[in-house]
């Protein structure tokens, strides 16, 4: 009678972890990693094929290897009156995650249902598009509209100079259109609940990925041809996560004297403020037609300053994030370490994730030497 193979759970996770970024070397890797021969991670890779865990395509030393997604799924909606979020996620959208951990299904649960919030009372769209795939590894979910775009709704609510700016402000939170009926925290929360996460509305694409429980993200500019008409967001989280609601919520709320939960933490994403819009003749356009497009300016002036500064006092404590900023002005740093501390005593200001330039400069401002 053949002896039965004994798989270790170690090298099947490690395969699912890996196949993504290795589906042409993920034999060789896992072999190397684990000491074992190739016919024995072949065994693995053939059962986890078979389990319709993996796809394979390709023969022998090419076959090539990806995770399957066992659900894949689109719904369709027309943005009228009586669409509620809720019942989207209770009809069509849990059914689809059995099996999955209650964490993993209330983080999906709040993305999916604050996202489609934002298609009915926000975007101007008709229509409103969900699509999930789901693999052995993580969850995927995507939300869409035709509307107006979220980045050029919230510049033209705000008065901004222009589109990414509106992300700034975005990712502040309490930034809502709509003051009345919503607070603006959801994509806030939302951002740093799920491992990824995209917008992609006009010619902007903004994504994060979670760093140490925040979200390191960076924002680029795609072609026009590539533009997205409305606004997607993307949203991606693996089925293993520790993460809760609780954790993202606690580290950003506090309940007042009545009980009553607040939000008076945010933490600012520094980096965004470095971009402001210019003008300029595409090649080959006609003539007299001018594109929008964006570059990358320094942050020295106190008027940078201040424009990061926008809204931050609805807050009492304030995170500074300086991730991908290299250098920073004195008068930048004095206008908000200094000028508005001063003005606003109550708040509690940080800095972290500073360069060597950037913590010379702060720590001229904390020692009062002037800009």
């Amino acid at each position: 009678m053949p002896r039965k193979s004994r798989e270790n759970p170690v090298v099947r996770l490690f395969i699912l972890n890996h196949v993504t970024d290795h589906k042409h070397d993920i034999s060789t890797l896992t072999a190397r990693t684990f000491r074992l021969s190739r016919n024995s991670v072949n065994g693995y890779l053939r059962r986890l094929e078979a389990q319709g865990v993996l796809t394979g395509a390709g023969a022998t030393r090419a076959r090539t290897y990806a995770l399957a997604n066992f659900v894949e799924r689109e719904f369709h909606y027309e943005v009228a009156p009586g669409l509620a979020e809720h019942r989207i996620w209770q009809q069509d959208i849990r059914p689809l995650l059995d099996g999955v951990a209650t964490n993993v299904v209330d983080l999906c649960r709040y993305g999916i249902t604050e996202m489609v919030n934002n298609v009915v009372d926000h975007s101007e769209s008709s229509s409103c598009r969900i699509a999930i795939k789901r693999n052995a590894v993580c969850i995927g979910m995507t939300v869409e509209d035709s509307g107006v775009g979220i980045f050029e709704k919230i510049k033209r609510a705000r008065k901004l100079e222009d589109a990414r700016h509106a992300l700034l402000e975005l990712l502040k939170g309490k930034l809502t259109t709509d003051p009345e009926r919503h607070t603006g925290e959801g994509i806030f929360f939302t951002s740093l609940m799920f491992d990824t996460f995209a917008i992609h509305s006009g010619t902007l694409l903004y994504y994060s990925k979670i760093r140490e429980g925040d979200g390191a993200g960076r924002l680029s500019e795609v072609e026009e041809a590539q533009a997205f008409a409305g606004t997607s967001v993307g949203m991606d989280i693996r089925v293993d996560t520790a993460r809760t609601t609780r954790q993202i919520f606690d580290r950003f709320t506090a309940e007042d004297a009545d009980g009553i939960p607040r939000f008076p933490k945010t933490r600012v994403p520094v980096h965004l403020a470095r971009f402001h819009q210019v003008s300029r003749l595409e090649a080959g356009s006609p003539a007299g037609e001018s594109l929008a497009r964006y570059e990358i300016e320094p942050l020295v002036a106190r008027s940078q300053a201040r424009r990061l500064l926008a809204r931050l006092d609805q807050f009492s404590d304030i995170v500074f994030d300086f991730q991908g900023v290299t250098e920073i002005g004195p008068a930048f740093a004095d206008e908000i370490f200094r000028v508005f501390q001063r003005e606003h005593p109550e708040i509690r200001i940080r800095a972290e994730n500073t360069a060597a330039q950037v913590s010379r400069v702060l720590a001229r401002v904390e020692k009062g030497q002037p800009a």
